[in-house]
């Protein structure tokens, strides 16, 4: 069984993770750029 702060901290990643790759910011950007910035979101 998964804990509540598991799925809090799943969410958090998401909601960062979805900012981060909004179409018009993430195309503004090279893409190596962007795989590289959602690397370190994902590792924390």
């Amino acid at each position: 069984m998964e804990s509540k702060t598991y799925h809090r901290k799943e969410k958090k990643l998401k909601q960062k993770l979805s900012e981060y790759l909004k179409r018009n910011k993430a195309m503004a950007r090279p893409l190596a750029v962007t795989i590289k910035r959602v690397n370190e979101v994902v590792r924390g």
